[in-house]
């Protein structure tokens, strides 16, 4: 699940407006782009953010920095857990206020491809996860890197897609949101 291109902060703020546009407007929203390199985080309750940051967590990044096999063994997902959980709190000064996360990155979008055949969303625009399911595909990881390899049955494979989930977890988790809404299409 990588990204061809790196995006710039201008192409997240066209993202960050688009979602803003689209999603109502939200009272406050977070927007969440895990990048090959870096996340990037853009904040604010109007139709441009009012607050950014970056974060040294990307998919090739973490992948590479943690994840020694196509399915992280459980000290790989335990190390990079302990890492991420201190770069995700750095955003925490933007999640303050409540605010709903919202993401248009495509290795979420096939994350909540997978939840919305489960939850019969497909088709639908803007589709969400909640902190449990997007908890239950990591508990799946968790499982087959623990040697039931069948519990990661049907999810996206590979070093970059651990990455990605573990990422979004931690994101979620510690920084308390219950659910994320991933706009599957950006026009």
């Amino acid at each position: 699940m990588s990204h061809s291109l790196p995006l710039t902060t201008t192409e997240q703020g066209l993202r960050y407006a688009i979602a803003h546009e689209r999603l109502g407007p939200p009272p406050r929203m977070v927007l969440l782009h895990i990048g090959d390199q870096d996340t990037l985080v853009m904040a604010g309750s109007g139709a441009v953010p009012d607050a950014a940051i970056s974060l040294a967590l990307g998919t090739k990044r973490t992948a590479a920095s943690f994840f020694r096999h196509d399915l992280p063994s459980p000290l790989e997902l335990e190390t990079a857990i302990e890492t991420v959980e201190v770069e995700v709190s750095r955003a925490r000064h933007l999640t303050a206020a409540p605010a709903i996360l919202v993401s248009t990155d495509p290795a979420i979008r096939a994350l909540a491809a997978l939840n919305a055949v489960d939850d019969d969303a497909a088709g639908q625009d803007v589709q969400v996860m909640t902190q449990a399911e997007v908890e239950s595909f990591f508990q799946r990881l968790a499982s087959a890197s623990l040697g039931h390899p069948s519990a990661h049955r049907g999810m996206p494979e590979g070093r970059e897609a651990a990455a990605v989930l573990l990422i979004l977890r931690e994101w979620m988790h510690h920084l308390g949101f219950d659910a994320i809404s991933v706009l599957q299409s950006e026009g």
